[in-house]
């Protein structure tokens, strides 16, 4: 099964780059109901352990897990929040339908510690 690994720090600053000069942005289903996203070691996310389910439907009853929505071809995470450790990385398993489409939703901003 391919890996597919990301630089946290890059990741958050491209989501800050995607940001500017916006106030306000409103994603439907940005919930958070997939709590809180606290990195303070190196991280795999494994696609794979995703619930079948609408992109934006709750995601509570499987928290940290994301959604898999088969009609969208992707596994959507909806994070309170995301925070990560200096020097830290996230490496993403991918799901077994072979996707290696997935989205973050974030009720506010990511943080990268420095």
């Amino acid at each position: 099964m391919k890996t597919l690994r990301t630089s946290c720090a890059a990741l958050a600053l491209l989501l800050l780059g995607a940001l500017h000069g916006q106030a306000v942005i409103t994603i439907p289903g940005a919930d958070g109901s997939d709590g809180a996203l606290n990195v303070t070691a190196d991280t795999v996310i494994d696609l794979s352990q995703a619930v079948t389910g609408a992109w934006d439907a709750n995601n509570t009853a499987n928290a940290g897990k994301g959604i898999y929505d088969p009609s969208k071809w992707a596994v959507v995470f909806k994070y309170s929040s995301v925070t990560v450790a200096t020097g830290k990385t996230v490496t993403f398993k991918n799901h077994a339908a072979g996707l290696r489409l997935f989205g973050w939703s974030v009720e506010m901003l990511p943080s990268v510690e420095q």
